[in-house]
């Protein structure tokens, strides 16, 4: 278990280190995080808990949560067809 802990630290400081050599996209990616949080929060304001469907969750988790579960399965399904694409030739 330890080794493969080990094994995904690695990846993960590599792909960090390699992130932060471009340091302009780095910091423009880092800033559409916030702002599109921004956006999620204020937008989520203007939306009563009490509409239906929401049952009284507040609307800002429940907007974090769907965004997450949609780039999440969007990130999946153009990998799968990226690998698709990719195993035709």
């Amino acid at each position: 278990m330890t080794r493969l802990l080990t094994k995904i630290w690695a990846f993960l400081v590599r792909d960090f280190l390699s992130d932060v050599s471009y340091r302009f996209a780095f910091f423009l990616q880092l800033g559409g995080m916030f702002f599109a949080v921004a956006v999620f929060f204020y937008g989520s304001r203007m939306i009563n808990p009490l509409t239906a469907g929401l049952d009284g969750v507040e609307p800002f988790p429940w907007l974090l949560v769907g965004i997450a579960f949609q780039l999440y399965f969007s990130t999946a399904l153009y990998s799968f067809a990226a690998k698709v694409r990719a195993s035709r030739f």
